[in-house]
């Protein structure tokens, strides 16, 4: 979604929620987020939350969520996108209950 779309004025942070199921320390991911140029050609920032670093409890599922600063020269045609990254999960990984706040 267009960062217009989300807001009629320009914000400044936002904050990432989900619960997260890891079966075992061996599993990986990441809920990332990233602001692509208009054209979807290249990103233009992007952060994380590495799923190993924040869940510390396997087989059950554990709230994570992070506040983040977005750059100063963004801009209401860039792109927002939120998304589970597992690329080199060896095991099952899993988000429910996704959200992101504008928060200032």
């Amino acid at each position: 979604m267009t960062l217009g779309k989300m807001s009629d004025g320009k914000f400044k942070k936002v904050r990432m929620e989900a619960w997260a199921f890891m079966p075992t320390e061996r599993a990986t991911g990441t809920l990332g987020l990233q602001l692509m140029a208009p054209d979807n050609s290249k990103q233009v920032f992007s952060d994380e939350i590495k799923l190993r670093d924040a869940v510390k409890s396997y087989g059950k599922w554990v709230f994570i969520s992070k506040d983040v600063t977005l750059p100063t020269d963004i801009n209401a045609a860039q792109q927002l996108r939120l998304f589970l990254w597992r690329a080199d999960a060896s095991d099952t990984v899993m988000l429910d209950d996704v959200k992101l706040s504008i928060l200032e």
